[in-house]
This record gives C-alpha cells, sequence and structure tokens, in this order.
C-alpha cells in the first residue's frame, strides 16, 4: 500500500490498522515505502511528528527540485523493487495469501 506525500509506510500502516485487522486473514497488506525525502504534511505533525523520516512518491510543491520523469520512475521502480524483497521473505511461508497494493499516488498528483 502506497501513501500520499509529507508521511510514510510506518504511518499509513499505523492509520489502516483497522483494514489490516479485517483483511489480514485473506489478504497480506503490503506497504512500500515512497523514495524521495519529503516535509511531514501539517496535519501529520500533530499526531505523527516523531515518526519521521517523512517521504513523498513525486514533486507536488513548487518548493520541491525538479526531478525528471525518468528519474522518478527509477526512484519509485527501486523502492518497489526492495519492499518486493522484503515482501517476498516474509511471504516464504504465508503463500496461500494474496498481496494487496493499493495505490494513491494518484491521490497525490491530484491534490
Amino acid at each position: 500500500m502506497s501513501y500520499s506525500g509529507g508521511t510514510n509506510a510506518r504511518i499509513f500502516r499505523a492509520q489502516c490498522r483497522g483494514l489490516v485487522a479485517q483483511l489480514k486473514s485473506e489478504f497480506r497488506l503490503v506497504f512500500a515505502q515512497a523514495p524521495i525525502p519529503s516535509h511531514a504534511g501539517s496535519d501529520v505533525l500533530s499526531v505523527y511528528g516523531q515518526w519521521d523520516p517523512f517521504r513523498r512518491w513525486l514533486r507536488w510543491r513548487t518548493e520541491h527540485p525538479l526531478v525528471s520523469p525518468l528519474e522518478i520512475i527509477r526512484a519509485i521502480d527501486d523502492s518497489l523493487e526492495d519492499e518486493g524483497e522484503i515482501t517476498a521473505k516474509e511471504s516464504a511461508s504465508d503463500e496461500k495469501r494474496p498481496d494487496i497494493k493499493i495505490d494513491t499516488i494518484a491521490q497525490e498528483i491530484v491534490d
């Protein structure tokens, strides 16, 4: 599962704990870490201010440095590949449950 900018996979996992509890017997939810460092979102700081480092998937603020689309694609691919390697190790004994990867990158583009 992924999230929008200014947070991280650990925070998103905590926010989805109810969903995980409901689906864990049927699915294994995978929370991918975004590849690009980011400032925390203002709504994140009040609750999760100590849960840094914060990450993002794409450039969504004017102060974010310009990065070529190819560099972003490579960074995202690397991040997902790293998560896939971790996921493969975790699932070696749990192959009966399919992975669910919910993508919220589109939300980040729209916001």
